[in-house]
C-alpha cells in the first residue's frame, strides 16, 4: 500500500505519486484513469521549502463521467490555518482523465500524494 509500491485487489488500487512541483499554474499533481476506476481518496504533502513551511491535508473526487466533484478536509498548515500553501482543483478532462491540480500561494510548492482508487 503506502510503502512506496501499487496493491490492487477487489477493485482497490493503492499507490503514491512522485513529488511534483507548480507554482501560480494550475499543474497536475495526480491523476486517474476515469474509464477504471470511479473515485479516490487522498493524502497530499505539499512543502515550500524556501519558506520552511507545509502543509498536510486529505481529499476525497469522484467523477459522474464528465464532472469531477472534490472535497478538501483536515487541512494542517505550520504557518497556521490563515497560510493554505495551495489551492486543490478536481478536472475531468472530457476524455476519460480525472485531474487532481495544484496552484501555489506562494513560490515554488512541492506536493506528494498517497491515494486510494476505487472502480
Amino acid at each position: 500500500g503506502f510503502d512506496n509500491t501499487a496493491l490492487a485487489s477487489g477493485g482497490v488500487s493503492r499507490t503514491e505519486t512522485s513529488s511534483t512541483n507548480f507554482t501560480s499554474s494550475a499543474t497536475t499533481i495526480m491523476s486517474f484513469n476515469a474509464s477504471t476506476y470511479r473515485a479516490a481518496e487522498l493524502f497530499i504533502v505539499l512543502q515550500d521549502s524556501a519558506n520552511t513551511e507545509y502543509a498536510c491535508m486529505k481529499a476525497t473526487v469522484t467523477h459522474n463521467g464528465s464532472t469531477a466533484f472534490g472535497n478538501i478536509y483536515g487541512v494542517t498548515n505550520t504557518g497556521g490555518e490563515t497560510s493554505d500553501l495551495g489551492t486543490i482543483t478536481f478536472v475531468h478532462d472530457g476524455s476519460g482523465t480525472v485531474n487532481v491540480q495544484a496552484v501555489s500561494s506562494g513560490g515554488v510548492t512541492a506536493a506528494t500524494v498517497q491515494y486510494s482508487l476505487a472502480s
